[in-house]
């Protein structure tokens, strides 16, 4: 029986590709090329100004861009922000209860939720924008959705 000996050698050559080489006595040499990604640093969620969306942490009032900005005692909002957060639903029977019938407390666990949650683009926490593939996990904020070109569509009603 031949005893294989296995020598592996890892070399960093840049920063995205790890390559291992495997040596054999019998056969000849293998080469395998293993891409891997770092791990992003994750930037923590920090708000422009205290009257900033607290989805997005900007406080642009851009109608045409982010819809409605609206402005409630203990947070401020962009309409599309709140549209297209993907764990949050309407609840209120009215659009008057809450913000557009978003209660506020059902706001402030979705604005949770996001801190864990890094975006795709800028790598800032509280990205509360999912893809909408069952397989994709990327997660971004409105306005890096925006600038990056994702299409934003609504289709009948949310179930």
């Amino acid at each position: 029986m031949l005893k294989k000996q296995i020598e592996t050698q890892i070399v960093m050559t840049q920063p995205l590709l790890l390559i291992v080489s495997s040596k054999s006595v019998v056969e000849s040499i293998a080469y395998f090329v293993i891409a891997f990604r770092m791990p992003h640093k994750r930037i923590p969620f920090q708000l422009e100004s205290p009257t900033a969306c607290v989805f997005c942490g900007r406080d642009e009032n851009n109608e045409f861009l982010y819809g409605k900005f609206f402005h409630r005692k203990t947070l401020s909002v962009h309409q599309n922000c709140l549209f297209f957060a993907s764990g949050l639903s309407q609840r209120g029977r009215k659009e008057s209860e809450g913000i557009l019938g978003f209660f506020i407390s059902d706001i402030q666990k979705e604005v949770l939720r996001g801190k864990k949650l890094a975006c795709f683009h800028c790598k800032r926490k509280g990205a509360t924008i999912g893809c909408c593939k069952a397989v994709c996990r990327r997660t971004f904020h409105f306005p890096c959705g925006i600038q990056n070109q994702t299409l934003h569509q609504f289709f009948g009603s949310f179930s």
